[in-house]
């Protein structure tokens, strides 16, 4: 193996050279544990003194405890109290629990059972520092020195000769620092959702059992029964593990439905479906339900699908369900089934013992009781903006412990120096930085771009089973556009808008075409692309210009979307920045007058993927996708 300049090859791996790599028992003292004062004696559990078990351990700061002992309790078993800022570390518990391994800082003064170990920092190493190094190897510290099959216990003589890489203490600080603070920000969005959460729980309790009405609303609720505005569909049938992971098929699975309100169509699964096969495609609109489960309580889950998914089915341990009224919105109903008093039917309707069954035709025969459609629409838009809200704060805080663990790799394998160095070492996964891109992009104009990222998309979405047209190139183009957050200028408000002339005429398509690029044909229902043979030189520059990554992006999210699909989310998003450049709120009443507005645009009103709910669904759409 190659070492850089400046490195050195250790047990841990390549480190500075001016790091030190060495072993637990000569950077740390303390590795005592504690003990368990006698149970049958309630008074040894009625003190003051915190007193903490293994199982508090979280990879956190330990400010409470759950019990507390007296102090009489903590001399019979020789209990020693350690200091705020002592490291604990799980030194026992099954692999399987994930107990074993876990650790600790006190941030006040405690005691402990006999499965924690406590540590001391000393003038050569700092607890925090021990514990984000913990953190990203102790995984792999305890596969490698941990005694035990079942247990796989640590001792204090193993833990003694564990190794450890660090630089000198001022760095350790100032990755400590940085790395704290990432630690801060996951914490505190995490505590964010938790409100969040609980604030939605209480809303549809309120809502959606009717106890609390919105403004302007009074009449009384409707009783149906669920089989009068609905009709019931199985999911896949026939099919073998053979046909499942390949195929231009895909199918919506058992744990899109049970986790999502509406289905998350990011992670569809690919299948092999036949044209001869007489299997359910699904619909915009449809809801899915779980069949069985374990627990009554998570029976008959709820879900919709809010996109239009050409060739997508459901799988084989969900029912579909499909609307035949007009007086029933398919948002609502996910919402009041996974609610408290959906939830209260479903343990009815649940039938077994050691797992629970839902029959299609009991629920059918179930009477719920449901307010007017206007009603129904305000409810679901109120939940799904809390809804979205949550998805996107739980985003955010997984991309902040994406970025954490992407620093703890750099920082603490020393391949970034924060301070004390004068060389500093590229990091691997160092990501693309806007004025890196706009560098890697010089001696080219935009046309020349245009044409490239055409060619990029031909190559991502094209398929001899579904052609790739002018309209669904210029929406891509332009959602992507958008990602980059470059200028969509040049795309105008046309009847298939948001559509741009230039890039058909002047610009991108004919540079792509003459280069060989990609290949246009004409057809009875307009120009088709295909992929040139050149395309791989376009491809070249994708990757020169570090756009890979957005390429990646937009097949991720709109792969299987159809034309409609993003014709409405790239008008949607359009007219969400006129009207956020007129500073005007964003709501459907607004992007619908926005619209109409417009001469050219109006039309599109007119076209049935442009409800109301469709509308509506774009906008949360779009704020997820670009803010």
């Amino acid at each position: 193996m190659l070492v850089p300049e400046g490195y050195k090859q250790t047990e841990v791996g390549v480190i500075p050279k001016d790091w030190t790599c060495d072993v637990w028992g000569n950077v740390f003292k303390g590795f005592s544990s504690g003990a368990t004062p006698y149970r049958a004696i309630d008074r040894y559990y009625k003190g003051n003194i915190k007193w903490v078990s293994s199982g508090e351990l979280n990879y956190n700061t330990i400010l409470e405890t759950i019990e507390h002992i007296s102090e009489e309790a903590m001399q019979k078993a020789n209990l020693t109290i350690h200091p705020a800022g002592t490291f604990l570390m799980a030194i026992t518990g099954l692999e399987a629990s994930g107990t074993r391994g876990s650790c600790a800082i006190l941030g006040c003064d405690a005691t402990t059972n006999q499965s924690c170990m406590a540590l001391y920092g000393t003038d050569k190493v700092n607890v925090n520092y021990l514990r984000h190094y913990y953190v990203m190897n102790g995984d792999d510290l305890a596969f490698k020195f941990c005694q035990g099959t079942k247990q796989q216990s640590y001792t204090a003589k193993i833990v003694k000769r564990l190794p450890i890489a660090y630089p000198p203490l001022p760095e350790q600080e100032a990755i400590t620092k940085m790395l704290s603070d990432a630690d801060t920000l996951i914490s505190s969005l995490e505590k964010l959702i938790l409100k969040k959460k609980a604030i939605k729980q209480g809303t549809m309790q309120q809502l959606l059992s009717g106890k609390k009405r919105l403004p302007g609303f009074s009449g009384e609720w409707v009783e149906m029964r669920v089989g009068d505005f609905g009709d019931f569909y199985g999911g896949l049938s026939g099919k073998t593990k053979n046909d499942f992971g390949c195929g231009s098929a895909t199918y919506i699975t058992f744990l899109n439905v049970l986790s999502n309100v509406w289905i998350d169509i990011s992670i569809l699964e690919k299948v092999n479906v036949k044209e001869s096969e007489n299997q359910n495609q699904v619909q915009i609109g449809d809801l899915f339900f779980n069949t069985s489960s374990e627990t009554p309580e998570e029976v008959g889950k709820c879900s919709v699908l809010l996109a239009d998914l050409p060739n997508t089915y459901l799988n084989s341990f969900c029912f579909g369900f499909r609307l035949n009224t007009s007086e029933v919105n398919p948002l609502f109903l996910p919402f009041y089934f996974n609610s408290d008093e959906g939830r209260k039917i479903m343990r009815v309707l649940a039938q077994g013992a050691t797992r629970y069954n839902l029959s299609k035709n009991n629920f059918a025969d179930t009477v719920i009781t449901l307010p007017e459609y206007t009603e129904q629409n305000d409810i679901a838009d109120i939940l799904s903006d809390m809804d979205t809200e949550i998805k996107t704060l739980q985003k955010k805080l997984s991309k902040v412990r994406n970025i954490k663990q992407g620093m703890m790799q750099e920082l603490i394998t020393g391949r970034i120096r924060l301070i004390d160095t004068t060389k500093k070492v590229k990091p691997q996964s160092a990501l693309v930085t806007g004025k890196q891109r706009e560098q890697s992009k010089q001696g080219h104009n935009k046309h020349i771009e245009d044409a490239a990222l055409i060619a990029a998309i031909v190559d991502a979405f094209y398929s001899d089973k579904y052609p790739l047209g002018r309209v669904k190139i210029q929406k891509l183009l332009y959602l992507l556009r958008r990602k980059q957050e470059a200028s969509v200028a040049a795309f105008k408000k046309k009847a298939a808008g948001p559509y741009a002339d230039e890039v058909r005429y002047k610009g991108g398509e004919p540079i792509a075409r003459n280069n060989k690029y990609i290949v246009t044909s004409a057809s009875d229902k307009g120009t088709r692309y295909s992929k040139g043979t050149n395309i791989s030189q376009a491809l070249g520059y994708i990757e020169k210009w570090n756009m890979q990554d957005d390429i990646d992006w937009l097949k991720s999210n709109f792969l299987h979307i159809g034309r409609n699909e993003l014709e409405l989310l790239a008008t949607i998003d359009m007219a969400m920045c006129d009207l956020t450049g007129q500073g005007k709120k964003i709501s459907p009443t607004n992007i619908k007058e926005l619209i109409r507005s417009d001469k050219e645009w109006n039309a599109k009103l007119k076209k049935t993927y442009f409800s109301d709910i469709d509308i509506q669904r774009a906008i949360k759409e779009n704020t997820t996708l670009f803010g």
